[in-house]
């Protein structure tokens, strides 16, 4: 009775030991092994770049710190020193449409804002020369923010120290900045800006107001100054933003996906570099869409160029759409149009995203059947841009003639 007792737990536990395979398992990986069931945060990426595009000056805001995006609506705020405003502003003008003020903290050095559904969080952290001991966020109620070109509003705080900070002495070395904020399921994911090593610390706060000491959860060499920092629930996925020291600058993100238990540099972490670097400092960087980023990037007055405002799409994910391109015949008729386009073969469930040239995007929508049609008769004559997406991943971009 033994011999087959000890035969069936074999045969039970050999398909475990058989499917459990780690690796890395993200098919735009150089090293890309697709028996990896589990995920060992090994892939590599080639070196890969992306061009951002320009949208707008922001003549109003000279040190656009943080960035969000809500509900259709762009909002940023001032640096170190500048006013306790939060400032919604026009995508196509970069004017100032809304301001809330925040009446009982000052704005020693706000760094970033982000959000979650109820409330808003502003990372009054910056701590250039490593002496602060007054670290906080700032935790506003979404319900308090009334309509009105100016509104008022108050803050609680959630007051921070580093539990791994022994030396308050001012250097301009230090790694005891941090820049980059976001929301993450119940936490608050606080990214600093190491000017000694150029890593990154993760530490992770609660959402209640209280005084905390704080470990970093987490660390990796990113190369740059991380001054941003977006999270998207629906991807799993953290972005942050930085740039090298010196002038002029080169910027880069780094796209961040597939880990778990809070651990954010244990799974992918993918770089991209960005082309616009040499003359633009960023700091501020949100979530558009699943495929695409706003950027906020500060006035350089050493090179005399303004603070802006960018677009950046995920264009790195064409190259590597998996086998997507070769199974899908997509066809866009007819080209030119004057009242609908068709998207023909496309499957069920994929997305597309309808924009001008210069990458503002004007529609998005799902493909319900094999013949899904776009009305674009409520179009300027011109040239627009029609995308598809399939599993996240951009697999075909074609230009349409509206006549």
């Amino acid at each position: 009775m033994i011999k087959p007792i000890f035969i069936a737990i074999s045969i039970c536990f050999a398909p475990f030991t058989l499917q459990a395979q780690t690796g890395c398992t993200d098919p735009q990986a150089v090293n890309y092994n697709p028996s990896a069931t589990i995920n060992d945060g090994s892939c590599v990426y080639p070196a890969t770049s992306s061009n951002a595009i320009f949208k707008t000056n922001l003549d109003s805001t000279s040190e656009t710190s943080g960035l969000f995006w809500s509900n259709g609506n762009l909002y940023t705020h001032e640096d170190s020193g500048g006013p306790t405003s939060i400032l919604q502003i026009d995508t196509s003008t970069g004017q100032v449409v809304k301001t809330i003020i925040v009446d009982n903290y000052p704005n020693i050095d706000w760094e970033d804002i982000t959000e979650d559904s109820s409330y808003l969080y502003i990372a009054e952290t910056g701590n250039n020369n490593g002496t602060r001991t007054d670290l906080k966020i700032l935790k506003i109620a979404k319900s308090a923010i009334t309509t009105g070109s100016v509104v008022h509003v108050n803050a609680q705080a959630i007051e921070f120290s580093y539990a791994d900070q022994t030396d308050f002495t001012a250097n301009s070395s230090t790694n005891f900045d941090a820049e980059a904020l976001t929301v993450v399921d119940d936490s608050l994911y606080l990214f600093s800006k190491n000017w000694g090593n150029q890593n990154t610390k993760l530490y992770i706060l609660p959402k209640q107001p209280g005084s905390y000491a704080i470990f970093p959860k987490d660390s990796f060499a990113v190369g740059c100054l991380i001054t941003g920092a977006a999270y998207s629930a629906s991807q799993k996925e953290i972005t942050l933003i930085g740039y090298t020291k010196g002038l002029p600058p080169t910027s880069m993100i780094w796209v961040l996906n597939d880990f778990k238990n809070g651990l954010v540099f244990n799974g992918n972490k993918r770089k991209i570099s960005l082309n616009f670097a040499s003359i633009w400092q960023p700091e501020g960087i949100t979530y558009l869409s699943n495929y695409e980023y706003f950027i906020s990037t500060e006035a350089i007055t050493q090179l005399s160029y303004p603070a802006k405002l960018a677009k950046l799409h995920k264009d790195w994910l064409v190259s590597t759409s998996i086998k997507a391109t070769a199974n899908f015949n997509i066809q866009v008729y007819p080209n030119p149009s004057t009242k609908a386009i068709i998207i023909a073969n496309g499957l069920k469930g994929m997305e597309y995203q309808l924009t001008r040239i210069d990458g503002q995007t004007l529609l998005n929508g799902v493909i319900s059947s094999n013949q899904e049609e776009v009305t674009i008769k409520h179009l300027s004559i011109g040239n627009y841009l029609i995308k598809i997406f399939y599993n996240n991943q951009l697999i075909k971009t074609e230009k349409i003639i509206k006549e």
